[in-house]
């Protein structure tokens, strides 16, 4: 079964990044057992960017690792009057430093679980 957003709901995505040298340091991090998947997922939202902001910055960008977020809203006629704020959802996905990033399967893994989350507060039918 597929599941489809409802029509009232609008996403947005925003991929994030990592450079060479935090993959690197990363990877050293990883090997020494430094760190487990919460401290890691800590750190990546720390150290990301998007790309365009680390190219004008004069930055490299890795092809591995980085984190996918999912904002799911209300469009602006199904807000109700007493509320300000049209967010309703954020759910990501982690590229391992390990994995090459690839937006379409961050967007497919972050909007999956969205939409799992929708189906779960009664959201979807």
């Amino acid at each position: 079964m597929t599941r489809v957003l409802p029509e009232k709901y609008e996403v947005e995505f925003e991929h994030r990044r990592l450079s060479p040298d935090d993959v690197a340091s990363g990877r050293r991090e990883y090997k020494r057992g430094v760190y487990d998947y919460q401290t890691w997922l800590s750190r990546i939202t720390r150290r990301t960017e998007p790309a365009h902001v680390m190219k004008k910055k004069g930055q490299q960008i890795s092809a591995n690792g980085g984190i996918t977020y999912c904002f799911v809203r209300l469009k602006e006629e199904h807000v109700p009057e007493d509320e300000t704020d049209n967010l309703r959802l954020v759910t990501f996905a982690v590229c391992s430093v390990h994995d090459n990033f690839s937006k379409k399967k961050g967007r497919d893994i972050s909007l999956g679980r969205a939409l799992k989350q929708l189906e779960k507060d009664g959201e979807l039918s």
